[in-house]
């Protein structure tokens, strides 16, 4: 998946490896250019990593100032970022079994985002996963019929 945050780096890396290009050629000529746009590329990757450090950062402390109650009630409304909020009552001591039927219902949900990020959370906790339905036409391993 592409995000905005991929697209703030790969435009920092190009502008620095313009600016080393630039630069390097200015001041060195030829190896300038070599040199200036390999520290450019790799200086300009990382500064463009800044924006994505931040926001986690900020989502992260805001999740953290949050009581259980709230957390909870994110959950229907943030559910694009409900692995997360999940973790943060794991943490806190909420059982990982009580979000069973949050996961059921992104699950069985007509939006297919939430579908979606139902499924990322059963990759990332499957202990909540819903228990497997019986049919009440099967029959035990093994019964006699």
């Amino acid at each position: 998946m592409f995000t905005i945050f991929n697209l703030f780096e790969l435009i920092g890396a190009f502008a620095g490896l313009a600016g080393g290009v630039a630069l390097g050629h200015r001041w060195l000529g030829w190896v300038g250019v070599v040199f200036g746009g390999a520290f450019g590329f790799f200086a300009g990757r990382i500064l463009g990593r800044v924006p994505y450090a931040i926001s986690s950062e900020v989502l992260k402390r805001d999740l953290l100032r949050c009581d259980v109650a709230t957390l909870r009630a994110r959950l229907d409304r943030d559910y694009y970022i409900a692995h997360l909020i999940i973790a943060h009552l794991v943490v806190r001591g909420e059982p990982i079994e009580s979000f069973r039927s949050y996961v059921s219902e992104l699950l069985g949900s007509d939006c297919p985002e939430r579908r979606r990020f139902g499924e990322q959370i059963l990759r990332i906790w499957p202990e909540t996963a819903p228990p497997p339905a019986s049919s009440p036409d099967s029959t035990p391993t093994g019964a006699r019929v």
